[in-house]
Order: structure tokens, then sequence, then C-alpha cells
């Protein structure tokens, strides 16, 4: 969030966004803060498909209201974006270790230990469920 910037807001923000799923944009919401919560400008969209090369995107992208026609002439927002597959992450596949992994990189809050996540699917589940899973050997003929 920006003060006393109405006219042209310079953010100067750099992120770097992990993404799990299938996404047809990347999407840029602006929004004004006012003292009853913030107020939608408009939205700018970067095709993910220009960005699969892993050339570096950088250019100006309209700002577009909620039915994607352009708020008023000459609104604008400059970006830079870069794909990297996850593979090029030095950390990737090498787990969590206490002493030598500081947890996930560039995440709000920090690694924890003794902590407790419940997926969606398993909620249902007893605290103290051990499923009894059967091995079943056989002698190859």
């Amino acid at each position: 969030m920006l003060e006393n910037e109405p006219n042209n807001p310079r953010w100067y923000e750099s992120f770097h966004l992990y993404c799990a799923h299938m996404a047809l944009n990347v999407i840029f919401i602006v929004k004004d803060n006012n003292p009853f919560g913030a107020t939608l400008i408009g939205r700018a969209y970067v095709p993910v498909h220009e960005l699969l090369e892993g050339e570096e995107v950088d250019r100006w992208v309209e700002i577009l209201d909620e039915d994607k026609n352009p708020i008023c002439e000459g609104s604008k927002i400059h970006m830079k974006l870069q794909f990297f597959y996850f593979s090029r992450d030095r950390n990737w596949a090498h787990g969590i270790r206490s002493s030598e992994y500081p947890g996930v990189p560039y995440t709000y809050y920090a690694q924890r230990t003794g902590c407790l996540v419940s997926l969606y699917q398993d909620a249902h589940v007893p605290d103290k469920f051990i499923p009894t899973i059967p091995l079943i050997w056989r002698k190859e003929l």
C-alpha cells in the first residue's frame, strides 16, 4: 500500500510465486484504499503461455474493469515476469531438514516445528488412527 502517490504510484516490489496448479493468466489486482476497505480499481492480465519459454516479459499491461474493458485511457501497470521450472530451485527435493534447510523460501511465515495439518479430505479421520495395511508376499515363479 502506498501513501501520498495518487497519480503515479510506484511499488518497486519483487515476488517469488510458487504455483502448483494450472492457470490461464497471471492476474494483478489493483485496489484503492479507503476508510471502508479496499475498492477494486481493476485487474491486469498476462497470459501464462507468454511466460512458458522462460524469457523475461517486461512490459506495460492495461488495467481492465470486471468486464475486461479498459478502465480509462492510459491506465496501465508495468511489470517484469519470468517463469522458472521448479527443478531449477536449489532446495527442490531436499526435504525439510531443521539444521540444513531454513524452510520454504520467500514465504511470509517462518517454518515451525510441532505443527499439525489436517487436509480437508482427512478431516473425518480420528487423531490416533493408523490404518492396517496388509502386506502380501508372493514368491516369484
